[in-house]
């Protein structure tokens, strides 16, 4: 009995000894392996539609109104010996904001003069000063125009009471620009300093 217990011990020693001797040291790790294939990539999604046009915005001189060329019949008067020769034209497109706020430019072909006093088919801004012999004195035409609401006054006021009446053959021109305007009082340039078909190029109009 003594002796089986023995051999067992000495197996029990023998069998820790090779189990003990099995353990090495760890080794290096392996080199990485190559890289796996990229996936194919997925298919585009399809574009959206665009959206619809906005609309056009209105043009910033959308609102100015030129009237044609007209003629005006002029009644005269005198005052303290001076003749003025006065004529009214309906503007209705004349408003009290117009008269306020907006601007009113008047033109004339002043027509009816000789070449050398004032040219055929001149054109120039009111008010207009136009100056010349008659019977041996310098008579000296002042044209103005007055804007009120509705209506424009042509005044013609001379130095000399000389003529009867006006020639027929002078026309006028008007344009309204309205404040909220791209040309307006506020944001438009001077046209005082301006010739006719400048402003009238400037504001896209017809001559």
């Amino acid at each position: 009995m003594k002796y089986s217990i023995k051999l067992f011990g000495l197996v029990l020693i023998a069998l820790s000894l090779i189990f003990t001797s099995c353990d090495g040291e760890d080794g290096e790790d392996g080199a990485m392996g190559p890289a796996g294939i990229d996936g194919v990539d997925g298919i585009n999604g399809v574009d959206g539609t665009n959206g619809d046009n906005g609309e056009d915005g209105e043009d910033g001189n959308a609102n100015i109104i030129a009237s044609e060329w007209f003629r005006l019949s002029f009644e005269k008067t005198l005052v303290n010996g001076l003749p003025h020769f006065n004529g009214t034209k309906s503007a209705p497109e004349i408003t009290s904001e117009i008269v306020e706020e907006g601007t009113v430019i008047v033109y004339g072909k002043l027509n009816g003069y000789v070449e050398n006093v004032w040219p055929t088919d001149k054109v120039a801004q009111f008010p207009i000063t136009v100056m010349h012999y008659v019977l041996g004195n310098t008579q000296i035409a002042i044209f103005k125009a007055y804007i009120s609401e509705g209506n424009i006054q042509i005044n013609i006021t001379e130095n000399y009471d000389i003529h009867d009446g006006v020639s027929p053959y002078k026309s006028f021109r008007y344009v309204v620009i309205p404040s909220n305007s791209d040309t307006g009082k506020s944001q438009g340039p001077n046209f005082d300093k301006m010739g006719y078909h400048e402003v009238m190029d400037y504001l896209g109009l017809d001559y």
